[in-house]
């Protein structure tokens, strides 16, 4: 369902985009995936997170639903979106790692950081 969400949001994030910003889309996504896998804890995911739906946002209030539909029938995108998709998951992949090692093997909480 997350994943349905997040991809709506781009395709409405770049509806109405050209073809060169569409690919420029795809660079900034790739940009944020970078970012993503770099990381080496959470808290630096969570920030490149956070920027990134920073930027799906301004994306998106930028388009109407109308041209979200238009972009997303043009047969034309699917090879696009589909490498859009399998961004996501290459930087889902990068975070949820980062969120399994943050976690304690016991189950416990984690350890407050000391001062």
């Amino acid at each position: 369902m997350k994943k349905l969400a997040l991809i709506a949001g781009m395709f409405v994030a770049l509806s109405g985009c050209s073809k060169s910003k569409l690919d420029e889309a795809i660079s900034k996504s790739e940009d944020f995936k970078k970012a993503m896998c770099e990381c080496k804890d959470i808290k630096c995911a969570d920030k490149v997170k956070e920027d990134e739906r920073a930027y799906q946002k301004s994306m998106k209030d930028s388009f109407t639903e109308e041209e979200a539909k238009k972009m997303m029938e043009d047969k034309g995108n699917a090879e696009k979106i589909e490498k859009l998709e399998k961004i996501d998951s290459e930087m889902r992949a990068c975070r949820n790692k980062l969120k399994d090692d943050s976690k304690p093997a016991d189950g416990a909480a984690p350890a407050a950081p000391t001062p």
